[in-house]
């Protein structure tokens, strides 16, 4: 198979990154009714097409970019495609400046394969090979297809159908509502889309199994003391990464309950570091050292405030954890416990996940689970 070439997140591909992009109202339905509080930003990806010719979402830049996972072996795919859905929209908006890019993240598939389909089908867009499912975990497609609009600053405008016809009989008659193409002239226009999110349909994505574990990302950032850590210089010992910031109504939950602190404090003397990591636009020294301060943290904060290091872990939310082993290898990736809500917190009663999985790596045991679903408030990225 032809080599996939990268610049993804790298946790999405290990751990398998959750359908729901964290920013977007998980609530909403076809109806769009709740409206989204900030657009999930973007991953930046590069990945070869049907000529082999690698493709990347940066030289696209300052464009409306529409995603579709497709999968020819698909009924539903052939369905719209046999309609000329997706190429009747490619080719309206082309005009417009939009860029239309189909992504295979079947695992059967390569260029070889895509290149033939392609070919047969006339696609007047690239189909980009996807077959490890690397970036079809990050931007968390289920479906075949799966759609997912990005506005010109590549900020998920609209994830999820193509329409509101599943069943196919609103497509037939040309009453289908189709949200692709809504979305696409309200951006167009400068207004908001008014339903950034709906239930995808279709055959689920055949991806290739993830792999278990992967090298953590070496990074070098200043703590809220201003001195360098550098995450190799850290080798042989346990590392948790918590991604923090201090503005979310969620971190202050588990900070005024002392979760992270309890934690880091337990495991310390059997050699875990704890590093929180504030990637936050707003972010800086002074108020991460207020905050360190406040809370007599018995760990430094870094300063990540371009996102670079939290876009490289693929850290979604805050809190996000990450574990990283005394050989350097992520073994965790997800939330701190089961508690959502907040209520079995309350109660003593929220099983965190942190403390199961240093315990087991503390006495030398399989790491289980190694992801579950992050949940907080999203990341506040620099704009890119």
């Amino acid at each position: 198979m032809k080599k996939l070439i990268l610049s993804v997140s790298l946790l999405g591909v290990l751990f398998g990154a959750q359908a729901d992009l964290v920013a977007m109202c998980g609530a909403c339905g076809p109806t769009g009714k709740k409206a989204v509080k900030a657009p999930a930003p973007a991953f930046a990806f590069t990945l070869k097409d049907q000529d082999a010719k690698p493709v990347s979402l940066k030289e696209h830049a300052g464009k409306i970019v529409v995603l579709e996972w497709i999968n020819w072996g698909c009924p539903f795919d052939r369905r719209h495609h046999q309609a000329g859905t997706m190429k009747r929209l490619a080719e309206k908006y082309k005009p417009k400046g939009v860029v239309w890019l189909g992504i295979d993240s079947t695992k059967s598939h390569n260029v070889k394969a895509i290149k033939k389909w392609h070919t047969q089908q006339k696609m007047p867009f690239p189909v980009l090979d996807d077959h490890t499912g690397t970036v079809g975990r990050m931007f968390g497609a289920r479906t075949t297809p799966h759609m997912i609009v990005l506005n010109k600053k590549h900020e998920v405008a609209y994830n999820g159908a193509i329409d509101d016809d599943p069943g196919g009989r609103k497509l037939k008659a040309g009453t289908a509502l189709n949200y692709v193409d809504q979305a696409l002239g309200e951006l167009l226009a400068g207004k908001a889309v008014s339903v950034p999110k709906t239930k995808p349909y279709g055959c689920s994505v055949k991806y290739a199994p993830a792999p278990k574990t992967a090298k953590a990302p070496d990074f070098t950032l200043k703590d809220h003391n201003g001195k360098e850590v550098k995450l190799s210089a850290l080798a042989g010992k346990t590392i948790v990464l918590e991604w923090m910031n201090p503005g979310c109504p969620v971190v202050r939950r588990h900070y005024a309950a002392k979760t992270m602190v309890t934690l880091a404090k337990k495991y310390r003397d059997k050699g875990v570091v704890w590093l929180a990591v504030n990637s936050t636009h707003s972010a800086n020294q002074a108020k991460n050292k207020a905050f360190a301060k406040q809370h007599d943290l018995p760990y430094a904060i870094l300063d990540d405030r371009d996102g670079t290091v939290g876009r490289k872990y693929g850290a979604r939310t805050t809190p996000h954890m990450f574990i990283v082993d005394a050989k350097g290898q992520l073994v965790y990736n997800g939330a701190i416990d089961d508690d959502p809500g907040g209520r079995r917190l309350k109660q003593g009663k929220a099983k965190n996940h942190v403390d199961v999985i240093l315990t087991q790596l503390a006495a030398g045991k399989a790491v289980a689970p190694t992801q579950s679903k992050p949940y907080g408030c999203s990341v506040k990225y620099a704009r890119k």
